[in-house]
């Protein structure tokens, strides 16, 4: 069954614990999305002058907190249902900031699909202030929602084992999330908000899971700003107004993943892959994967997660995931992956004009180094491809990986690449499975 097409089977009958999530025909999300990327701001400062409200609602700012990095503001807020029996649906927020003028110099909008009984839940937004521009204070303003009288619904997530890694290019907040029902959420806010030693709110940040798996768990890992260290981590996961739900069904086997495994290196480096078949006779598009990274403890060190654009008909690829570092103050042992298949659709081309060859591996430096051939069969210029390879020892098992990017491939050409691998030792009898795709937003013929 095609992915999006089954964003028909929305669960809309009562009786169900699962959430009615109505189905929004929405492109992939992009590092673009507006509930992801950091805000932008009024060009100029805008003087706010708001109407008050006496007649007070049922969802209460419970914390609220922020703090300026340079250009970089972080605004965090704890929200509370203060029903004990009742939800709140389509939950509309503004978060507003303000300079020492009472100016507003940045603004964010926010709906939050369900906040459930007596439940509480966390919001975190970050914005990028224009150069000499500082804030004063912060608003989050509850602008409308509706009580749900029926009242079918429970929080169908939860977390596990949140913790802190500063050990990364960028410090994060990890944990497990767990979905309770039997279908898949698609577009799944996450945040994370830290707390000091003595419970002030000290860091935050905020991340997207494009698909939660239904009666499973995925591994989250959250960008986040710090003012501290953090002694307490907590996360929180709502649907937003792009969620939606995909019933469980046949389309979960559209592609086969086969042969998956990895290595650790000294460094923290996590080499590796699998083979994919596209099992159907048609073209799949937006292919998703996550790989997520933890320890002995429980505790997830890294999450990566991406698309493959385009698996053609009855195509095996080659799949190893971008070069992995997990955080240096983490000690990964297992590596999961999930893979969930994309939607039947037209591409441009009806074939996959790149192919890989005379793929080798060069150990006559410290570093092995990895070589491959790539060949475009298109009489028009590809602006871009990747490259995966996996490396397997004698035994079949796989002992490295390597990824990189091409750049343009000239039409009817080839072109030797130059691929970073890791391979745990020893170097002897390897075997090299090589391929080639075209990603998302490479130009063809320009």
């Amino acid at each position: 069954m095609l992915l999006f097409l089954a964003l028909s089977l929305i669960l809309s009958a009562c009786g169900t614990t699962s959430l009615p999530v109505e189905a929004q025909p929405t492109t992939t999300p992009t590092a673009n999305d507006p509930s992801v990327s950091l805000e932008s701001t009024s060009p100029l400062p805008v003087l706010v002058t708001p109407t008050p409200n006496f007649s007070g609602g049922p969802i209460q700012v419970s914390e609220m907190q922020y703090f300026q990095q340079g250009t970089l503001l972080t605004v965090i807020a704890k929200l509370v249902n203060t029903l004990n029996t009742n939800s709140v649906r389509d939950v509309q927020l503004e978060i507003v900031a303000l300079d020492a003028n009472g100016a507003r110099i940045a603004q964010a909008y926010d709906e939050i699909k369900f906040i459930f009984p007596s439940e509480t839940t966390g919001v975190v937004r970050q914005f990028e202030l224009q150069a000499d521009v500082y804030t004063d204070k912060t608003e989050v303003r509850i602008n409308s929602g509706y009580i749900d009288q029926n009242n079918n619904y429970a929080q169908p997530f939860s977390f596990e084992v949140p913790t802190y890694f500063g050990g990364a290019d960028v410090p994060v907040m990890t944990g497990w999330l767990r979905n309770r029902d039997s279908v898949t959420y698609t577009e799944v806010l996450i945040n994370a908000i830290a707390y000091s030693k003595s419970g002030e709110i000290i860091g935050g940040g905020r991340s997207i899971m494009e698909f939660v798996p239904g009666e499973d768990r995925l591994g989250v890992s959250i960008p986040s700003s710090f003012i501290e260290q953090p002694e307490k981590v907590e996360l929180y996961a709502w649907l937003g107004p792009h969620s939606a739900a995909l019933e469980a069904g046949s389309w979960w086997n559209a592609v086969k993943v086969k042969d998956w495994d990895f290595v650790i290196s000294p460094t923290n480096q996590i080499a590796g892959g699998a083979e994919w078949i596209n099992a159907t006779d048609q073209t799949l598009q937006k292919t998703w994967y996550a790989v997520t990274v933890y320890d002995d403890s429980g505790q997830v060190n890294l999450v990566r997660k991406g698309y493959i654009d385009t698996l053609w008909p009855n195509e095996t690829i080659h799949f190893v995931p971008p070069e992995m570092f997990a955080p240096t103050d983490s000690t990964p042992t297992h590596v999961d992956l999930l893979v969930v298949p994309g939607e039947f659709g037209q591409p441009l081309l009806a074939y996959n004009p790149l192919r890989a060859s005379q793929a080798t591996v060069d150990f006559s430096t410290d570093q092995p180094i990895g070589k491959v051939t790539t060949v475009n069969n298109l009489n028009a210029r590809v602006s871009d491809a990747q490259v995966m390879m996996v490396i397997r020892n004698q035994a079949g098992n796989v002992v490295g990986s390597g990824f990189t990017s091409t750049g343009a491939l000239d039409a009817n050409s080839s072109l030797s690449i130059t691929v970073p691998v890791y391979i745990l030792p020893p170097y002897e009898n390897l075997t090299i499975d090589t391929s080639v795709i075209i990603p998302d937003g490479a130009k063809i013929g320009e």
